[in-house]
């Protein structure tokens, strides 16, 4: 999501770059901020297709982590599949953005038609890990809906077993740490 230098982080403001370069008279009616559930409340009582013309809009709120017009949107891209495919697709290659991926792969993927879901680059989160728990969240799409790696389903059960030790391996790390007790300064 790109932002003007003056602008909040709390609102996705310029168009989706190469998409809708003719305005619709629907772009005065998306949300203002993160707080504007009235105007996403409006559009997704609209439906797809009338929507169409504002859908990369919409999508970039995916990214807010929660916010309240993503709390709207949710559902309503959770429902759509297909027609939201191509903008799916994209954020899931992009190297960057990790709130979208994550509400991808937890919130909305999971609801989309298996049909769907096997032209997604998903397989590529199995092999990595970061903080928001992106390849957790797509080995359990996987599974839940039986969408095999390069190696067949099979693949799923090797992918669990590398994160399980993987984790397993982390957690014993952290099992061993003793954090001090107090805020008293460590001596330099």
């Amino acid at each position: 999501m790109k932002m003007s230098k003056n602008a909040s982080a709390s609102a996705p403001l310029e168009p989706h770059p190469g998409r809708n370069s003719v305005t619709s008279p629907l772009t005065r009616r998306l949300p203002k901020d993160s707080g504007d559930v009235a105007a996403a409340a409006e559009l997704v009582a609209l439906g797809y297709p009338t929507v169409a013309p504002v859908l990369p809009h919409l999508f970039q709120w995916l990214e807010t982590s929660g916010s309240p017009v993503e709390m709207v949107l949710r559902p309503f891209f959770s429902s759509l599949g297909a027609p939201a495919r191509d903008l799916a697709c994209e954020a899931l290659l992009r190297h960057n953005k990790p709130a979208v991926k994550h509400c991808l792969l937890r919130y909305i993927l999971p609801h989309w038609p298996r049909e769907v879901l096997v032209t997604l680059p998903l397989e590529g989160y199995l092999y990595s890990g970061d903080a928001h728990g992106l390849d957790v969240w797509a080995l359990k799409l996987m599974v839940e809906k039986r969408i095999p790696t390069h190696d067949g389903l099979r693949g799923l059960a090797a992918a669990k077993a590398f994160k399980t030790a993987h984790y397993e391996a982390l957690l014993a790390v952290l099992d061993k740490l003793e954090p001090p007790e107090d805020d008293a300064r460590a001596p330099a």
